[in-house]
């Protein structure tokens, strides 16, 4: 049997990819990188195994389901695909990058194959599996605490249970301020929600938010920079999507990780009222405070960020 086991989902895809290898003792991990690797695949699947009757061949992130390739390159594959070995199990996954499904060879493949696809899971979805996940660990937070737990862990469950793992470890009781020191917030997401509020012209939650970041950081002058490149981010996934890229494109062109998707889907949802000028605009208005703040050799960086937020958060 051929499996095909990718998507967003991190958790989902290593526990099925556990459940899958468990059916078989006799495992074999493959790197399949190049023309040259695929034909030892084929000829590995194609092999009589002298140790066990039933063998299941392990292809993490193939090359040739994130790429074209030429047609009489995996004409083979295609043709085992069509005529498999009944001794040989074969897993092609990914735990970090979607296969592409686009692509001819992934969907000849899958013809004959058995797809499990986890996309990332929408907030209720993941909400409903967080609860869940957090009764197998048999945790008892309240309810305080169960909402940060969720926050920090970004719609993912692989990051959750990574948290859950951490909070279950530690020797004292878990209260709020514990578990808020324990899951220390991303400051790219606290970077974002800074943007989002100078952008909707909200002051008063953009002194706010300044102020928690100020609490958490002795070097007030980095700010300009978190600001600089989470505004370069708003302004790629817009440019991106106005292109006709879908949020998991955008996430691969940008530069992925286990909250990449999650991350691009929350911009574009709050950006919905803005566009790419505006992002610029303040792009431009920070290059100006850092420009002013350098040329002029100003030591009190704190003003002067204050009075930025002063004239771009408000209304007037």
């Amino acid at each position: 049997m051929i499996y095909l086991l990718s998507g967003d989902d991190t958790y989902s895809i290593r526990k099925k990819l556990e459940a899958l290898k468990s059916t078989n003792s006799y495992q074999i991990n493959i790197q399949v990188n190049s023309e040259e690797d695929l034909n030892n695949l084929i000829s590995a699947a194609s092999s009589i195994n002298l140790f066990s009757n039933q063998q299941l061949l392990l292809v993490n992130e193939p090359f040739f389901f994130y790429g074209k390739i030429e047609d009489d390159a995996y004409e083979s594959l295609i043709k085992y695909c069509n005529n498999p070995a009944k001794n040989t199990d074969i897993i092609f996954y990914s735990l970090n990058k979607a296969f592409d499904r686009r692509l001819k060879v992934y969907k000849e493949i899958k013809k004959n194959a058995q797809e499990f696809y986890y996309p990332l899971l929408s907030e209720k979805d993941f909400e409903a599996s967080a609860y869940q996940l957090i009764r197998n660990h048999n945790l008892n937070l309240n309810r305080e605490c169960t909402s940060l737990l969720l926050k920090r862990s970004y719609n993912s469950l692989q990051i959750l249970d990574n948290n859950l793992s951490l909070i279950e470890n530690y020797p004292e009781e878990i209260d709020i301020d514990v578990l808020s020191s324990l899951l220390s917030e991303d400051p790219v997401e606290a970077g974002f929600d800074l943007v989002n509020a100078i952008l909707n012209k909200d002051l008063t939650l953009a002194y706010k938010l300044y102020q928690d970041y100020c609490l958490l950081n002795d070097n007030n002058f980095k700010i300009i920079g978190l600001l600089a490149s989470q505004c370069r981010y708003c302004y790629g996934c817009l440019y991106l999507k106005d292109n006709g890229y879908s949020n998991s494109e955008i996430a691969d062109a940008i530069g992925g990780n286990s909250k990449s998707t999650y991350r691009v889907e929350k911009t574009l949802q709050q950006l919905n009222k803005h566009n790419k000028d505006s992002i610029l605009k303040l792009l431009h208005s920070l290059s100006d405070l850092y420009y002013h703040l350098v040329s002029e050799n100003i030591v009190d960086y704190k003003l002067n960020f204050e009075l930025f937020l002063l004239k771009e958060a408000s209304n007037g």
